[in-house]
């Protein structure tokens, strides 16, 4: 049985430098890399993965792409959002059978759903599936904003095991962990509560930095889910923290995949709107990552 906790990296999307199409080549290499730096578990097509940007053909073969180079070394959950219940339940059974371990999937958004909607639409889901579910809470983004007791009744649904928390808030972490966290693996997704959800007894964090310093994610991980060195920890994260700052800050996918760049991993522009990260921020990324001793 696949276990899930410690660092699932939500992996950018490698695009060729016009950002126009997947740069296969590149994501290989970013698939490996990230794998010998010890990350958990990998899940392509998040929002760090632009997923909205691309079209039903980028998404699937991009999917396929990352199962097959994976090769089961680490557990893949794709991401397979949308905003019809008939194309989330589309994108799902496709990753299913293209040997998926998990699921990852946000409220459809743009529209306000109710809390009978939200319910009804994760189980439809779970029925046309058989392989696990992360729920993706990210009220900023979605719209909508699970809170604790509504997590705790999706538990009733059989797929859903875990939940990525991306609410940004330490409270509602923490309380949806003490309220259903011995029923759905809690992981934190919000970058620079890392340290207090690991602290707060989340398995593991879902994580779009892990694309720039995934040696140090995982560490982080390790000194505090594992050996219980806090005093470690907080060193290590007082360095990582001025990170996630930036690219909470300043644009994240840009900061992404300017900061893969500066780590030694060219993976291409983001694509458009989003446009790169200014020479001058990027300098400024650039001197953050140094005190990580990366890009130097």
């Amino acid at each position: 049985m696949t276990e899930f906790k410690g660092i699932f990296c939500a992996m950018a999307t490698p695009f060729t430098p016009d950002g126009e199409r997947l740069d296969e080549q590149a994501t290989r290499r970013l698939i490996d890399w990230l794998i010998a730096e010890g990350v958990h578990g990998i899940i392509p097509m998040g929002s760090t993965g632009e997923f909205a940007s691309q079209d039903e053909g980028e998404r699937k073969r991009a999917v396929e792409l990352t199962i097959e180079h994976v090769a089961g070394r680490v557990p893949v959950v794709v991401h397979t959002a949308d905003i019809s219940t008939r194309k989330v339940i589309m994108y799902s059974r496709h990753a299913e059978k293209a040997g998926a371990a998990g699921l990852m999937i946000v409220p459809p958004y743009y529209e306000p759903l109710s809390e009978g909607e939200l319910f009804a639409h994760y189980q439809a889901v779970s029925d046309a599936v058989g392989i696990p579910i992360m729920v993706y809470n990210i009220p900023s983004a979605a719209g909508v904003d699970m809170g604790p007791r509504f997590i705790d009744c999706l538990t009733a649904i059989e797929q859903v095991k875990m939940l990525k928390d991306s609410t940004g808030n330490a409270l509602t972490l923490q309380e949806t962990i003490d309220l259903c966290g011995d029923r759905i693996d809690v992981f934190n997704g919000w970058d620079s509560l890392s340290f207090l959800g690991l602290a707060a007894g989340a398995v593991g964090c879902v994580w779009g930095a892990a694309n720039v310093m995934p040696r140090q994610c995982v560490e982080l991980y390790e000194l505090v889910s594992e050996r219980g060195d806090l005093a470690a920890a907080r060193e290590l994260w007082r360095k990582m923290l001025p990170i996630c700052f930036f690219l909470e800050r300043e644009g994240y996918v840009a900061g992404v995949k300017a900061g893969a760049a500066i780590a030694g991993m060219e993976i291409g522009p983001p694509r458009r709107p989003i446009l790169p990260l200014p020479q001058r921020k990027r300098e400024d990324l650039a001197k953050l990552l140094a005190a990580l001793g990366i890009g130097v």
